[in-house]
């Protein structure tokens, strides 16, 4: 007897605020503070690496509250 295997769907919903917050949290401020760190003159990985790290800490907080 063969093992029959189950098929699962997986049905994701994202809504619009969702993709309006990843939009202005991940995208804009994370191209904000690289910008704003690049132009302090730090070596090349500093600002790479605040420019991912402070969405990260940005929706921490926000979801705090």
């Amino acid at each position: 007897m063969g093992i029959r295997h189950r098929r699962r769907i997986v049905i994701i919903v994202i809504t619009r605020g969702d993709v309006y917050r990843f939009i202005a949290c991940d995208i804009l401020f994370s191209m904000l503070t690289l910008k704003g760190l690049q132009s302090l003159s730090l070596p090349f990985f500093i600002p790479i690496a605040g420019s991912i790290a402070a969405p990260m800490l940005l929706k921490r907080t926000l979801d705090r509250f």
